[in-house]
């Protein structure tokens, strides 16, 4: 196990540890190694991983918060499982996409939106579009 003796120079004046050290301490303690190991808390209990998307909801979500705090939201197999949940009211597990897939897809509608925009027909109308608003005020 490893021990470390604080040293004068990592105190206050009243031998209190600044919490400056700590991310030192983390690296001594071997953080960067242990931190790329995957963690149960990552996948359902039926091995699928967790999506960022999936957190995010039930950390931001009140209702949700609500009606999953009494359960284990890694389980699957439960009368409240947020797993089955997630997959059915917000619309994700029918969609089979994978996550490059999808980036790969907005990037498309992205340029092609660009090349709308830069489209004499639409600058056009967005110049009729103007005088018709100060017509209208008028």
């Amino acid at each position: 196990m490893y021990q470390h003796i604080v040293q004068y120079y990592e105190t206050d004046k009243m031998g209190i540890t600044h919490h400056s050290n700590y991310i030192r301490r983390m690296e001594e303690e071997g953080q960067g190694t242990y931190g790329n190991y995957p963690s149960k808390y990552n996948f359902y209990d039926n091995g699928e991983k967790i999506q960022p998307e999936e957190r995010q909801l039930l950390r931001n979500r009140m209702d949700c918060v609500e009606y999953f705090g009494q359960t284990d939201p890694y389980v699957v197999d439960q009368e409240r499982s947020y797993y089955r949940w997630f997959r059915k009211e917000a619309g994700f597990g029918t969609d089979r996409r994978t996550r490059e897939e999808l980036v790969r897809e907005n990037q498309q509608l992205q340029q092609e939106l660009s090349r709308i925009y830069a489209m004499k027909y639409w600058k056009f109308g967005k110049k009729v579009k103007s005088v018709l608003r100060k017509l209208r005020k008028k």
